[in-house]
């Protein structure tokens, strides 16, 4: 959460990792975001027929059909699809576009240049996604600041009150030795 609010990239593949690495060691680990992992190994063709279950399905391992809504999937033709998801048509011409693009660059260049280093689709939806919820975050941020703020004014009126207070009390045992001393000397 850290990293989210100060705008920090974070490698979540490498802590997907170093999480399942400390899921299997413990006794009863649970992943539970098993569907995402599964959709990115079968995104990268990995065979994953042969794995066997560690334990039993249980029923928070089970995403419900309002935890996908909410995640703003849609069922269509029997599966889960994410709302808005470009048509797989698209994917094709922009690729096709892009790869275009890339062989009319490659012929203009002389042979000594490098060519430029475009980020792929997928490293470019990852920006958007981190503009996205960096978008998100920034309110929460200044919500949070102006908490802060409100909080370090309420703390400082308190210890002013607190100092009047101790004045006051300080004043009012000087008032009662003086009171004190003149009944002394009055013999009282």
């Amino acid at each position: 959460m850290w990293c989210i609010l100060n705008k920090v990239k974070l490698d979540l593949a490498f802590y997907i990792g170093w999480h399942m690495d400390t899921c299997v060691k413990k006794k009863n680990g649970a992943l539970p975001y098993g569907l995402h992992i599964t959709t990115i190994l079968n995104h990268f063709g990995v065979d994953v027929s042969g794995e066997k279950e560690t334990r039993n399905v249980i029923q928070k391992d089970v995403y419900g059909e309002t935890t996908m809504r909410q995640m703003r999937y849609e069922f269509k033709d029997n599966t889960w699809v994410k709302k808005d998801a470009p048509v797989m048509e698209e994917v094709d011409e922009e690729a096709q576009m892009d790869e275009a693009e890339a062989q009319g660059n490659e012929e203009a260049m002389q042979e000594d240049q490098e060519p430029p280093t475009t980020p792929s689709n997928s490293s470019r939806v990852n920006e958007d996604n981190f503009q996205l919820m960096f978008g998100h975050l920034d309110p929460l941020a200044t919500g949070m600041r102006n908490l802060t703020t409100s909080l370090d004014n309420f703390s400082f009126m308190v210890t002013q009150r607190f100092s009047t207070y101790d004045k006051n009390f300080a004043s009012l045992a000087q008032s009662m030795e003086e009171i004190n001393e003149r009944l002394r000397n009055h013999g009282i």
